[in-house]
């Protein structure tokens, strides 16, 4: 009977482990199917970790924004339970991640592979806000912004009285700085208002460039660095301790610092594969301004909004100076 009572026991918790192992994670992206961080980060990652468990992990996918499309609510989407892990644009979130607004000012990123290593960093380093009540999964950032106008702009000078949607307060600071006007509207509006007049050009990638059916509408390119929108992969806090150690250790081994690299290395190569696409048509005209040039711009234009950034920043300067370096060491490969 002890013979029979040890089995019993032993089969009983051999079945509770399995009922355990065995997790199904629901990740959701308010973004296409075919977009960039769902085709190249989101799935590749869902795919890795389950491969890594052997199958314990598994990912239910509600991508184009079935499980909630409105951007701005993302982030209660995860702590409210709706979505155990979601893809979240930190600008669209209501002033929670103040600090991820860093990515944003005009000149410090170059490219989003080095800019999504370096916000992960500082994230590392415990110098960003308002990540607390969510499991960080991941961060990265989109590839850099950069001027796109219906009129030709041979230099920066150029878009003076110009009206310009900008993708965020830092990005029309900049703007304003050069004597532009800086004009928010969603998105999705920017086609219409173009072809309408109601704007002259947008400081968005190349991503959202072609994603928002712009290449018959602004036909002249100002290649100049403007920093990027970043986002957040977020996990319901409690879902999270209900994992195993063996399965958080898969989501934190494709995650975090190897997101930050597949996610900046998808990004820039995105946008590089639609500007090609773009170039195939003659009509369009690009202007790269020098190293020399870009420095003397961004000396005038941006200083103050870095300045200004700083002063309103808790630490502001110690998260400034950590960041450039931060950056530096990923443009160097360190």
């Amino acid at each position: 009977m002890k013979t029979l009572a040890t089995i019993a026991a032993a089969s009983v918790a051999f079945a509770a482990a399995t009922a355990h192992a065995e997790t199904t994670l629901k990740i959701a992206c308010y973004l296409p199917p075919s977009s960039v961080s769902v085709t190249k980060i989101l799935k590749p990652f869902d795919t890795a970790v389950t491969d890594e468990t052997k199958g314990d992990v598994k990912f239910q996918e509600y991508w184009g924004g079935t499980l909630g499309r409105n951007p701005e609510q993302q982030y209660k989407l995860v702590t409210g339970g709706i979505a155990d892990i979601a893809f979240i644009s930190t600008y669209t979130s209501g002033g929670q991640f103040p600090d991820a607004s860093i990515t944003e000012l005009p000149g410090l990123v170059k490219t989003s592979a080095s800019g999504s290593p370096a916000y992960w960093g500082l994230y590392k380093a415990g110098l960003m806000r308002g990540f607390d009540d969510i499991k960080v999964v991941g961060l990265y950032m989109a590839s850099v912004n950069l001027l796109h106008t219906k009129k030709p702009i041979a230099k920066l000078e150029d878009i003076k009285g110009m009206k310009l949607q900008s993708s965020g307060p830092l990005f029309a600071d900049f703007v304003k700085n050069i004597g532009g006007t800086a004009v928010y509207m969603p998105a999705t509006e920017l086609a219409q208002s173009l072809a309408s007049g109601v704007v002259d050009g947008t400081t968005v990638d190349w991503t959202g460039f072609i994603t928002f059916k712009l290449e018959n509408l602004a036909y002249n390119h100002y290649e100049i660095p403007l920093g990027g929108i970043s986002f957040v992969i977020a996990m319901n806090k409690q879902k999270w301790e209900s994992l195993s150690a063996a399965d958080k250790a898969a989501l934190d081994k494709f995650g975090g610092a190897a997101m930050a690299k597949s996610g900046g290395a998808a990004y820039d190569a995105g946008g590089a594969e639609r500007r090609a696409k773009v170039a195939e048509d003659k009509n369009h005209h690009f202007v790269e301004p020098s190293v020399a040039e870009q420095d003397a711009a961004f000396a005038k234009y941006a200083e103050p909004i870095y300045r200004d950034w700083i002063a309103k920043t808790p630490d502001g300067q110690k998260k400034f100076d950590t960041f450039k370096k931060l950056l530096a060491d990923a443009a160097a490969g360190k």
